[in-house]
Order: structure tokens, then sequence, then C-alpha cells
């Protein structure tokens, strides 16, 4: 028997490469910006200040894209847009349009952290930041309880409205929401409605022997003070400056909203010149575009007067509350004095449009507003 061409047929195979043999290995995925989807926590810092950022990346419902916002909790801001996220692996770049600036950085080999930089603008200064993955992802935070159950000790839990004195001689109307955890932690979260921060979360709550003391680093403010027998009331001092000032928050039912009680915002139909509702419009601004959404109502105390909030959906859809509203002979004027700006504009004769000019830093811009339909709505909660 002739083994001669048997084993050069051996030899042969065995000198082939071996993915001739075998069936070959798909290639790897390419990555792409679901790779990204989870929670980023963050810590910006700006010389001695630090604030935490907080970037969602999720599917979208239809599962095709990628949604993206940012938090921003000790400012208060909350969903943020982001304009686009970017991702050539490892480069990550994140677009926020209505501040005019973005985040480029780079996904660690992990996949569990972004290191890179915030810029501002042309010329503007970079400042590193690190965010890192959460291992919780996209799940719900747990939630503080703020009510009190029948035959508890009274405590801090609750909803809380002051008057805060300001060094100009004014007040500022402040909210608290102060809840407990399961292990007996507290939290407490401000709302400063002339400023537009809402939900901006204490840096600390320490008590000791019945003083409770909060500290807003952000705003470098901190209030100090005491529950009285009853649970009614926290009273002690705001420090917002060189001089503390005495402040008093009662409790409320509900979170306090911007409006007095019983505020109604439901206008009457057969009365064109009624402003209250919603009312919709887009600011150009530069190459800005914001929407804008101004909302009117009519305390009970004095019916021929108008309370507001302004919104800038594009820029987290903080409502910010106009410390002046007047309207005469069909021109309503509107003052935001926080943030230095107001609104004047002239209603049509049918009541359904408003066409005016934004002011703000000098600055002037046409701003047309148009009402919007909306659902009832009492109790002063829009």
């Amino acid at each position: 028997m002739n083994l001669k061409p048997f084993v050069a047929l051996v030899v042969l195979a065995s000198m082939l490469p071996r993915t001739s043999l075998l069936a070959a290995s798909p290639p790897p995925p390419k990555p792409t910006t679901f790779d990204l989807i989870g929670r980023w926590n963050g810590t910006l810092e700006f010389g001695s200040m630090k604030f935490q950022m907080v970037l969602r990346l999720v599917r979208s419902e239809d599962g095709k894209q990628v949604h993206a916002s940012i938090d921003i909790p000790d400012q208060g801001a909350r969903d943020l847009p982001v304009g686009a996220v970017l991702y050539h692996a490892p480069d990550v770049r994140v677009e926020l349009d209505a501040f005019r600036t973005s985040f480029v950085g780079k996904l660690s080999a992990d996949g569990l952290s972004l290191d890179g930089q915030f810029s501002e603008g042309p010329g503007g200064r970079p400042t590193p930041v690190k965010f890192r993955k959460d291992p919780k992802g996209n799940a719900p935070d747990e939630k503080p309880v703020f009510e009190l159950t029948a035959g508890e000790t009274p405590d801090l839990r609750g909803y809380w409205r002051g008057l805060v004195p300001t060094e100009s001689g004014s007040k500022s109307l402040i909210g608290l929401k102060i809840g407990r955890f399961k292990d007996g932690r507290f939290e407490a979260v401000l709302d400063d409605f002339e400023h537009g921060a809402s939900d901006v979360p204490a840096s600390e709550l320490t008590q000791t022997n019945g003083v409770t003391r909060l500290n807003w680093n952000m705003f470098r403010a901190q209030l100090e003070g005491r529950l009285n027998p009853t649970a009614t009331e926290f009273s002690g001092t705001w420090k917002q400056g060189p001089k503390p000032m005495d402040v008093i928050f009662r409790r409320e039912k509900h979170p306090v909203t911007p409006f007095p009680e019983g505020t109604s915002f439901d206008a009457d139909a057969k009365t064109p010149t009624d402003l209250r509702g919603e009312w919709k419009g887009t600011l150009s601004v530069a190459d800005q575009k914001l929407r804008l959404v101004l909302t009117l109502g009519r305390p009970p105390e004095v019916a021929s007067t108008y309370v507001a909030t302004l919104k800038s959906l594009d820029q987290g859809g903080r409502p910010l509350l106009a410390n002046q509203v007047g309207f005469t002979n069909s021109v309503l004027k509107v003052d935001c004095s926080a943030i230095r700006g107001n609104y004047t504009g002239t209603l049509n004769a049918e009541g359904t449009r408003l066409e005016g000019e934004w002011e703000q830093g000098g600055m002037k811009s046409p701003l047309t507003l148009d009402r919007v339909k909306t659902t009832a709505k009492q109790g002063g909660r829009p």
C-alpha cells in the first residue's frame, strides 16, 4: 500500500491557515451611541465652587435613537435638553446648544467613565470634568417620605412656605420640601421662585439639640432654626450675606407654588381681554431660538390683577416668578427683575395673540405669544 500521497496530503493540510478549516468568527459589533445609555454622574468645579451634574442617556420609545438630557441639581436645573451626542469610539461629544457649551471627552476602556472638559463658545475657558457611570443605571432614585402618618411624632417632614428678606429690603418667596428616607436621613430641597430655581438640594442638613441647620453651598445660604411645639412653624435665621435675618417658615398641606392658593387660570371665553392661561412663543436671540411659556393667573383676593411665571423650555423649564404684572389698554407688561428682563406686548382684538418685545440687558428682541387652550387649573398649582 502506497502511503506517500496520504502523508503528503496530511502535511499539506497542517500547513494551511486554521481559518480555512473553521468557520470565520463574526467581527465585533461597531460601537454606537447605544453603548452610552445610562446615568453618568459628574462634578464640575469653578474655583472653590463645586456642583453636581447628571448626564442621562435613554433609548427612545421606538428604540431607534438615543435621547439625552443634563441635570444640574445644585442650580435647580433639570432635563436641560442636549442638542446632539456624537460618539466615535472612544471620543464623545455632547452639545448643549441653549447654553453654547459642549462636553468633549473619551470613554474609558472599561466603559465606566467619561473623562473630558466643558468649554463655552470660542475662546471659552475649558473646565475639566469626569463622569462616572452609575451602576443603578436610569433606575429611579429612592423617594423620601414627606407626610406624617397617624400617631407619629411630628418632625421636619413636610412642605414649608417662607418669605426671606433680601439685602434690597424686599422679600423673596421660598418653598421647602423636607422628606425622610427609610434609614432616617432627611433631605431638603429649595424652590426660589423669583430666581427660577427649583428642587435645589441642601448641601448639608444637620440636627443637634433640636436645632436644624441647612446649607446651600451654591447660593452661599444658610438656614438655622427650630420647630415650634406643634410642628407648624420652623423659625430661625437666614443668612445669605454678612448679616443673618429672622425668618419663619410655615407648614403647608401641599408643595408651595409661586401663586397664592386659589389662583384661577381659566379665562372667561366670552371676554377676549381675560389673559388667564398659558401663552407660548419663540424668542430669537443671535443664533439661538428659545421656546417660552408665560402663565397668567388671577389671585382670589384681587380679581382685577394678574400674577405670572415665565419658563424657558430650552433652558430647563423652571418657573420664574414675575415681580410685576400690569395690563392696561390692551398692553401687557411683565417684569422679571431677578434676570433683569421684561416683556411688553399688545393684545389683538380676538384675544388670541400678544405682539411685542422682550428686553434684557439693554437688548430688545421681538416676541409674539399665542394663547394656548389648556384644561382647568385651580388651586394655585398650574
